[in-house]
């Protein structure tokens, strides 16, 4: 014995709900560059490897969820010098397009184990005019005027 019934599907579409008028764009918003963040995870590592909270790199990998070697390469960014390290975290959240220092750049430089010689690729590579927090721009304040 085969029964059939008829059986009807509606395809159910969902309105997005809008947040606030449709004509205006969503806000932007402010993000702490990448690399800043790195660098700033790099110290917390540190800390628990120092504090005893983990034994070494590898178990911090285990705990974090990430591989060994992904741990490296953000611990690697303790070798820059303290100047540079300063000038990183100091740079300006970005609120659009892309973040003006890599992680690349970065171990480029970190690489190089004297410090002066940090110093000189990070300013040639021009990282080092990158605006950071709390940098007056090049015209000076906004809304100041011009000597000349």
């Amino acid at each position: 014995m085969t029964i059939v019934l008829p059986v009807r599907t509606r395809r159910v579409r969902r309105q997005r709900s809008a947040t606030g008028p449709a004509n205006v764009p969503p806000p932007a918003c402010d993000r702490v560059p990448r690399v800043a963040r790195m660098l700033a995870l790099a110290h917390h590592w540190r800390g628990l490897i120092r504090d005893g909270v983990v034994k070494d790199q590898a178990s911090l990998s285990r705990l974090v969820g990430v591989s060994r070697a992904r741990v490296t390469q953000v611990m690697d960014l303790l070798y820059l010098s303290a100047a540079i390290q300063e000038e990183v975290l100091d740079l300006r959240a970005t609120t659009t397009g892309r973040d003006p220092v890599h992680h690349r750049d970065l171990t480029r430089i970190a690489a190089e184990p004297a410090w002066d010689a940090q110093r000189r690729l990070w300013r040639a590579t021009n990282l080092a005019a990158a605006p950071r927090a709390g940098a007056i721009p090049a015209g000076g304040p906004a809304g100041a005027r011009s000597p000349l």
